[in-house]
C-alpha cells in the first residue's frame, strides 16, 4: 500500500514533495527567471497537486536572488495535520556586499499552504553551515507537537581532527530563529531522512542515513528530541545510494537500495513500532535501484 516513485537524486534537487493528510501532494521547487536587465534570478515556487492531477496556483516566495550572489538549494517539505513546513539551504555569496559566501538553513511555515501570502518566514534556524551545493544533500525537516526537527549536513573536524561531512540534528520552536540545540548524528553521510512519531505525548524521532566511511552502511536511530542515543544501529549496505522513510500507523517503513552479487536490490524494514523499538532490516522488496517512496499513513485494502 505504498508507492515507489522517481525523484531527482543529484546534489541540487529542484523539487521536493510530500503527501499531505488531505491526499494532495505538496510541492516546492527552485525557479529561475530572467530579469529585465538580463540577470538570471532564482526564487521558490510553491503549489500542490490534487488526486485528479490539477495544480493549485503557483505561489512565488522569497526574494529573487541573482545566481552570481546566492542561491536556494537542498529543499525539503513536511506536513502535519494541515500545517506545512519548508526548509532548505540559503547560500549567500554576496553577504550584503562583503562577499563572505555564507550558508544558512531556513524554514517557512503555513497553516493554509494553498493561499498566497500565508507563509511566515523565512526564519534562519542554523547559521555558518560549512557545506557546498556540490557536496551536500537536501535537509530533512519533520514537524513535532511543539517543535520542528531538522537534520542537515556540515563539514566538521571536531573530536578526531579529521575533516568529514557530518550529519547534525537540531530542533526549535516554530517561530524561533537560531536554534540553540545541536547534536552530532553521523559522519561521512550522504542521504538522510527524518520522521516524527508521537508516543505518550512526546516526540519520538525516527531517522536514517547512509554512512560512506570505510564501507557503505545504512544507519538508523530511534530516539527522543534530546538525541539521547549511545550509538546508531548500522548494517552493511554496499553501493547504497538512496533511502526513504514511510510513516505508517504501526511504525515507520525504511526502504533502501544496495548492490549484491545478484545485482542492485531494494530492501524493506520497519524501524519502530508502538513501543518505540528498532527492528532488523533484511527483507528484499525488489530488484533495481530505489528512487523514492511515499504512501498513506493508514493501511488500506
Amino acid at each position: 500500500d505504498y508507492k515507489v516513485t522517481g525523484v531527482q537524486t543529484c546534489a541540487l534537487p529542484i523539487l521536493a514533495t510530500t503527501l499531505r493528510s488531505d491526499g494532495m501532494v505538496q510541492m516546492v521547487w527552485t525557479r529561475r527567471t530572467t530579469s529585465e536587465d538580463g540577470y538570471t534570478l532564482q526564487d521558490l515556487g510553491i503549489a500542490a497537486l490534487t488526486l485528479g492531477g490539477q495544480m493549485t496556483p503557483v505561489q512565488r516566495e522569497l526574494t529573487p536572488l541573482k545566481l552570481s550572489e546566492g542561491s536556494y538549494w537542498g529543499l525539503d517539505v513536511a506536513e502535519r495535520e494541515g500545517e506545512v513546513v519548508i526548509a532548505g539551504y540559503h547560500r549567500d555569496i554576496s553577504t550584503g556586499g562583503s562577499w563572505l559566501d555564507l550558508t544558512s538553513v531556513f524554514t517557512m511555515i503555513s497553516e493554509r499552504p494553498d493561499l498566497a501570502n500565508s507563509w511566515s518566514g523565512p526564519t534562519v534556524v542554523a547559521t555558518d553551515v560549512e557545506i557546498m551545493p556540490s557536496k551536500g544533500d537536501p535537509v530533512s525537516i519533520a514537524i513535532g507537537e511543539e517543535q520542528l526537527h531538522l537534520l542537515f549536513q556540515s563539514e566538521r573536524d571536531d573530536v578526531t581532527g579529521i575533516e568529514r561531512l557530518g550529519l547534525l540534528y537540531s530542533h526549535g520552536a516554530r517561530d524561533q530563529a537560531s536554534w540553540t540545540f545541536l547534536a552530532a548524528a553521523g559522519d561521512n553521510v550522504s542521504r538522510h531522512d527524518l520522521h516524527v512519531l508521537e508516543r505518550g505525548g512526546k516526540d519520538l524521532l525516527v531517522a536514517a542515513w547512509i554512512d560512506e566511511g570505510q564501507s557503505t552502511r545504512l544507519c538508523s536511530a530511534v530516539t527522543d528530541a534530546s538525541w539521547n542515543l549511545d550509538e546508531a544501529i548500522c548494517t552493511e549496505a554496499p553501493g547504497s545510494t538512496s533511502l526513504s522513510l514511510v510513516p505508517r500507523d504501526h511504525g515507520v517503513l525504511l526502504l533502501y537500495d544496495e548492490v549484491t552479487v545478484r545485482g542492485p536490490l531494494v530492501r524493506l524494514g520497519l524501524l519502530a513500532h508502538d513501543e518505540g523499538e528498532a527492528y532488523a532490516i533484511s527483507n528484499v522488496l525488489a530488484t533495481g535501484r530505489l528512487l523514492g517512496a511515499s504512501g498513506p499513513v493508514s493501511d488500506v485494502l
